[in-house]
């Protein structure tokens, strides 16, 4: 896990964090807003405040070494750009050109091999999934803030029920592989049930805790 403050800018300095994974990961919403995916979210939300800079970022670094759909006609800059690609850090970014030139200095529009960014032929940032703006990465450091306080109290409080998540999307469960079924003994034919992790759009999200920010206030 590294933090790097990106060179100052004309309105403030920035800072994006990287997780290195051993793994192809990306950022998903709907697990933020159900509270799973938290890690790179705090330690962005707690350096903003302690280093009084501004959200540039965060991203997963993937170390696996890839496998190239590549042919024999593939020169070696070819080859180099679609390593490149493969190494693509993937995440949230704000949606900002200055930002992304940041990140990658060789970008002047079309996609990044850097981030997942794209910069129109006007040079501005294409509104995609992983794009946020200044607004929208502030009220996701609020909700940080709630959630962790939220998860905080019930563990103080001693709640330890049996509740695992159930992801409508690839309907995936951590109960797949988990050793300690015999334990847990998780039905949900009796008494048990899980949290299901919905697949909303980033827009549904984003309003919902749009809202809840609101609310707190």
């Amino acid at each position: 896990m590294i933090e790097w403050i990106l060179p100052k800018l004309a309105i403030g300095n920035y800072i994006r964090i990287i997780d290195y994974k051993s793994s192809i990961k990306n950022m998903n919403l709907n697990e933020v807003l159900a509270g799973l995916q938290l890690q790179l979210l705090t330690y962005l939300d707690a350096t903003c405040k302690k280093e009084d800079v501004l959200p540039a970022g965060v991203f997963y670094f993937n170390l696996i070494d890839p496998i190239l759909n590549g042919n024999s006609q593939m020169d070696e800059e070819q080859i180099k750009q679609e390593l490149r690609k493969q190494f693509r850090m993937q995440g949230l970014i704000l949606a900002d050109s200055q930002i992304v030139k940041k990140m990658d200095t060789t970008l002047i529009n079309g996609n990044s091999n850097i981030v997942t960014a794209y910069l129109n032929k006007e040079g501005e940032v294409s509104q995609k999934a992983n794009t946020l703006n200044h607004k929208q990465f502030e009220n996701l450091q609020h909700y940080m803030d709630t959630i962790i306080k939220q998860i905080s109290k019930e563990i103080l409080n001693g709640n330890i029920a049996i509740e695992p998540y159930y992801h409508m999307q690839g309907k995936k469960t951590p109960c797949e592989y988990c050793s300690y079924q015999s334990i847990c003994q998780f039905n949900q034919t009796t008494k048990n049930s899980y949290r299901y992790i919905p697949n909303l759009s980033k827009e549904a999200i984003l309003e919902k805790i749009n809202e809840k920010t609101k609310n707190d206030q």
